[in-house]
């Protein structure tokens, strides 16, 4: 036939083929993993992800609805979120956190700091509240 001695080759010819279908698994084919099972195994699984093993799923808060800020972190769980509706904190870029009155300082990250509102609209009238 002329083809290059590859596995991918011989794979699309089968699919070329009608052998296989066009979205073919070939690990599943190469290991032998079923793919169809049982309606006792399929219905013993959908038990299993009913009953949750979790103790504190009844008292833990859903806060996928959040949006997330990260500032200046290396890992994604070291992100916060705030939802504005409960909280009214302001984050304003500075170079040194240091200068600032630690009572208007609620906290900072890296070249952050995150203000009371109050002083957010301080700062809105003037820079120099430190």
């Amino acid at each position: 036939m002329g083809l290059p001695k590859m596995s991918t080759v011989a794979a699309n010819l089968l699919i070329d083929i009608g052998y296989f279908p066009v979205h073919v698994n070939l690990d599943l084919l190469k290991y032998n993993i079923r793919t169809e099972y049982s309606n006792e195994v399929l219905m013993a699984a959908e038990n299993s992800l009913n009953c949750s093993s979790d103790p504190d799923e009844m008292i833990r808060k859903d806060f996928t609805s959040l949006k997330i800020y990260a500032i200046h972190v290396g890992e994604a769980d070291e992100t916060t979120t705030q939802e504005l509706r409960e909280y009214k904190h302001y984050y304003k870029k500075v170079k040194d956190h240091e200068n600032y009155r630690p009572s208007l300082v609620i906290g900072h990250q890296a070249n952050f700091i995150l203000l009371e509102p109050e002083v957010w609209e301080n700062e809105i009238a003037s820079d120099d509240y430190k």
